[in-house]
């Protein structure tokens, strides 16, 4: 889905709206009671509503992004497709490197968590809300703008804007 592009209004508002949401989490973040995989839900779906809610008022819908309500349902059955696939592969190398005696979950960093719903809020968070809001705004808002100056540019800078914070 090519995006119709978006303007230098939009990327100013838009990326003040996703950083002012992620400042307002991490600052609340401290003070809340909640574990920290709900407020990270909690920010990524505000992102994502701020994204979708200024392009509809702005623009009428969210084609500067690539998303066309038309070709909506073909998209997300091929992204699940990809995703189931890349999904068997992993469980393929799950069980090859337990097999051959290694505990694949040591390859793991973080802590996995105990209880079985606090696994759904890790998958539906770290599977599903956020990739979304990074797609939504890396690639459409973000690529979006750049694309203008090639694609090589606008890759570049995404790369940079997703690497450079990580690399801290």
């Amino acid at each position: 889905m090519a995006a119709t592009g978006i303007d230098i209004k939009i990327l100013a508002l838009l990326s003040a709206a996703v950083a002012l949401i992620e400042v307002a989490a991490s600052l609340a973040g401290p003070h809340l009671s909640a574990n920290s995989l709900i407020i990270t839900s909690m920010a990524r779906t505000c992102q994502i509503s701020a994204i979708a809610i200024v392009l509809f008022v702005i623009e009428g819908n969210l084609s500067a992004i690539g998303i066309r309500m038309t070709a909506m349902q073909q998209g997300l059955k091929r992204g699940l497709l990809w995703s189931a696939g890349f999904g068997l592969i992993a469980a393929l190398a799950g069980v090859l490197l337990y097999a051959a005696g290694k505990d694949p979950t040591a390859l793991v960093r973080v802590r996995l968590p105990e209880r079985a719903s606090q696994v759904v809020v890790l998958f539906a968070v770290g599977g599903i809300i956020g990739p979304i809001a990074e797609e939504m705004f890396f690639r459409g808002v973000l690529y979006g703008y750049f694309r203008r100056w090639g694609v090589v540019a606008a890759v570049v800078v995404t790369v940079q804007a997703i690497l450079v914070p990580k690399m801290r």
